[in-house]
């Protein structure tokens, strides 16, 4: 497993954010961005492994884009990230989420869209 210089310190670090502030979503996408090098791998060979493309792995890793629970938990799953670096991730993802109003009901279903990633997701 792999471990990455984040932890819940440095969540409480930051302070409360604004709702529909996009400093946590910058901040999450750095963190993504320090875990897959860590891992030494290319945007392009994760992408590969989660069903997701080059283009989707840059916008997460820039704050573009807001990442879905699902792909976060395969993104992780794909990367081995320890369970202390998952929750201080997904924390800070539903940090990135806070104040926003959707219409739309998010089924969230334990599974991937590659088959290597769903039996990844299956051993967490």
């Amino acid at each position: 497993m792999l471990q990455v210089g984040f932890s819940q310190v440095d969540l409480e670090r930051e302070g409360p954010t604004m709702a529909g502030s996009s400093a946590p979503l910058r901040r999450l996408g750095a963190e993504l961005r320090r875990l897959r090098e860590a891992a030494g791998r290319t945007q392009t060979d994760v992408g590969s492994a989660i069903g997701r493309t080059h283009a989707t792995l840059v916008n997460w890793e820039s704050g573009k884009t807001k990442i879905s629970k699902s792909d976060l938990a395969c993104l992780l799953a794909e990367l081995g990230a320890a369970a202390s670096v998952r929750t201080g991730l997904e924390q800070l993802r539903d940090q990135s989420r806070q104040g926003r109003r959707s219409g739309r009901l998010t089924v969230f279903l334990n599974g991937c869209a590659r088959s290597s990633a769903s039996k990844k997701m299956r051993q967490l």
